[in-house]
């Protein structure tokens, strides 16, 4: 734990775990409505900064309820376009921004807590090793079945390419870290970095 002086038992690197109803009344007590939990300074800052970053579990009813939902949406659509970012990639070692172990969030709590208040570094994969995921896989399959027309990514790890999708098929936003482009001859290099 953190501190013995506060009411969660964070561990190191201030993660928690909490039933919804828990985390409701954190949150209820960090935002100042309800005083019937006292938080230290710290730890209010603590719950209000996890808030921005939470990561929540549906039920697996919810899950299968959804998934039918969207599939529904998909079906009837004439022209369905993905949009992915970051989260596409965590399950295949690369790390994301925002998330509760994201390159920002943990400078920024670094900043906010010293380094005992982030994560320690996290294992990660080397470049030349990743793997696209089942996600990129399910895009590629849908995209094959014509079901989606096209995909919008805002990583340049390459794995949506890596997965067989169509370079034609795709709008890198941010690039990709294993293309170079020639400002003179207009044409991608893939030599340096084959995928």
């Amino acid at each position: 734990p953190i501190s013995k002086q506060m009411v969660v038992d964070w561990q190191p690197g201030g993660a928690a775990i909490f039933h919804q109803l828990c985390w409701s009344e954190l949150i209820k007590a960090a935002e100042a409505s309800s005083t019937s939990i006292s938080l230290s300074e710290i730890e209010t800052a603590m719950i209000l900064d996890a808030k921005e970053t939470a990561e929540y579990h549906d039920s697996r009813i919810t899950v299968l309820r959804e998934a039918e939902r969207i599939a529904n949406i998909i079906k009837n659509s004439r022209h369905s376009i993905a949009f992915t970012e970051a989260g596409i990639s965590t399950a295949a070692g690369i790390g994301d921004f925002r998330g509760k172990d994201g390159k920002w969030t943990e400078m920024d709590k670094t900043k906010k807590y010293g380094a005992k208040g982030a994560s320690k570094s996290i294992f990660r994969i080397p470049t030349e090793h990743l793997r696209p995921t089942y996600t990129h896989e399910a895009l590629c399959k849908l995209m094959e079945m014509g079901v989606i027309k096209f995909v919008i990514i805002q990583n340049t790890d390459g794995l949506h390419r890596l997965s067989r999708i169509p370079a034609d098929q795709i709008a890198e936003l941010h690039g990709n870290s294993f293309i170079e482009k020639c400002e003179d001859v207009k044409q991608d290099s893939k030599d340096l970095f084959p995928l």
